[in-house]
């Protein structure tokens, strides 16, 4: 193998093929390294949403709508059935596909006066039965 010509004792001269290639595996493990920080980032907002989806519940009962959230404090709301005044069901293309949705419930109670229900599965049936409670709710306070 030649010895690289040494102009002086700090400084090494290559030639143009050897910086292409030097140039080529910098952009290369540069790439290599944003991909790995994006692949690394998206894993750690799964784990944030997995965490805060399994740490909140949401209990539907005939009288009231009880919903736990929170990580390391935990923050209870109860909402009465009686006091809700809209409901809304919305669903994108990937929550109709995993069979999840959102219900958006609207109330005139002073201190929820609108409460969003995130990822429900069988939100159809969920909607419909909280129309159907509301509705009676409604007729029998008339």
């Amino acid at each position: 193998m030649p010895k690289p010509f040494v102009e002086n004792a700090h400084c090494m001269k290559y030639r143009k093929d050897d910086l292409d290639g030097i140039r080529k595996a910098r952009f290369a493990s540069f790439v290599l390294l944003i991909i790995c920080f994006a692949v690394v980032l998206f894993q750690l907002i799964g784990i944030f949403f997995y965490v805060s989806a399994s740490n909140s519940r949401c209990i539907i009962r005939p009288t009231h709508i009880e919903t736990n959230v929170g990580i390391f404090a935990k923050e209870i709301t109860t909402l009465e059935i009686s006091r809700i005044t809209d409901l809304a069901l919305k669903q994108n293309l990937i929550e109709r596909l995993l069979g999840i949705g959102t219900i958006h419930v609207t109330s005139n109670d002073p201190d929820i006066p609108e409460l969003i229900i995130y990822q429900i599965p069988k939100v159809k049936k969920v909607y419909n039965y909280l129309k159907q409670i509301t509705s009676s709710a409604n007729n029998s306070r008339k």
